[in-house]
């Protein structure tokens, strides 16, 4: 059970593989390059040396220089690739993490779903932009519940109206209220209000 939870894990690390994966490679793939630069620039002496110098000597002295130099930035750079590649995964994550958190919490608020809120953790980029998505749904919810205690309103002095009223043009028009509420009563009960006791 322990590798299981493991593997779920790190593949929490992949929030958005769509973008996170790709952002990865080309940040790796211009590592890749600037190391491929800067071996030819440190090098390319030796290379000349080795290659077009006259005495026999100085192409040994060159040649042996040269692969020494290239097994070092050979290693240096694989454990650079290595290095970078851990950052770069670690830090998408801690970039599209909360995106992700964020478009989970935007698709709740469109289905109606007040209660749910954007939770970051302690290194997480956008804490500022979490808290103020925060602080419209928490507005969004106590809007939502201030309209459904409105609308329980309307609809009881209605009752009390239609009961009290004989005038058939009057108990029309309090009807057609009624139905009005009572349309506004199924879109605010569709609604997910997180629900705060007043005290």
């Amino acid at each position: 059970m322990h590798t299981t939870c493991d593997q779920k894990n790190w593949r929490n690390y992949l929030t958005s593989e769509k973008t996170q994966l790709p952002m990865i490679t080309t940040d790796l793939a211009f590592l890749c390059i600037i190391c491929v630069v800067l071996s030819l620039v440190t090098l390319s002496p030796l290379l000349h040396d080795m290659l077009k110098a006259e005495y026999l000597w100085m192409r040994q002295v060159s040649g042996n220089l040269f692969m020494v130099l290239l097994r070092r930035l050979a290693l240096a750079m694989l454990l650079l690739f290595i290095l970078s590649g851990a950052y770069q995964f670690f830090l998408s994550h801690r970039f599209y993490g909360p995106l992700a958190n964020l478009r989970h919490t935007f698709s709740k608020i469109a289905e109606g779903d007040f209660s749910h809120k954007v939770t970051l953790h302690k290194n997480d980029f956008l804490k500022a932009e979490a808290d103020q998505v925060n602080r419209v749904i928490d507005r969004l919810n106590h809007d939502a519940v201030t309209l459904s205690e409105k609308v329980e309103n309307m609809s009881e002095t209605l009752a009390l109206l239609s009961h009290r009223e004989r005038n058939p043009e009057t108990t029309e028009l309090i009807q057609n209220l009624q139905q009005s509420v009572d349309g506004c009563r199924d879109v605010v009960s569709a609604w997910t209000i997180a629900r705060t006791d007043k005290g």
